[in-house]
């Protein structure tokens, strides 16, 4: 599948597949960094990368707007005894990943034909398995 990247380390050198997908040489430009400096706190190096973010949330049309859509979803999700997400969040989450990512506009119908039930229980069973990470 020529759409998916798979990036893995190999001794000291990363290796790529052909078809790269936007900000993959910023990711990798970060780890690079990071792996170049002798094990030094990187912390500066983050706090730099995520101070930009919001610069560039604003850059791009209609991110913002989407952004802030996510940032009341995570806030429910937070405030939630027992986190789920209804269809209409996975069409948020959507539509903010094909703002930052390549659009895939038939991903909303297929995301739209689940169940209301069926994306309540895998959501929260998900959900649970993340926090106990």
């Amino acid at each position: 599948l020529s759409f998916y990247i798979c990036i893995r380390k190999r001794g000291t050198g990363l290796e790529t597949m052909s078809t790269k997908r936007p900000g993959v040489q910023a990711a990798l430009n970060l780890l690079k960094a990071t792996e170049n400096n002798d094990g030094k706190d990187q912390s500066l190096l983050w706090d730099h990368t995520e101070q930009r973010l919001d610069e560039l949330i604003k850059a791009i049309p209609f991110l913002e707007e989407r952004q802030n859509q996510m940032d009341l979803l995570q806030v429910r999700l937070e405030e939630s005894t027992r986190p789920s997400l209804a269809v209409e969040d996975l069409v948020t989450v959507l539509n903010w990943k094909h703002t930052v990512g390549k659009n895939r506009p038939f991903n909303v119908k297929l995301v739209r034909s689940n169940s209301s039930s069926s994306v309540k229980a895998h959501s929260e069973k998900a959900l649970q398995m993340a926090a106990a990470l």
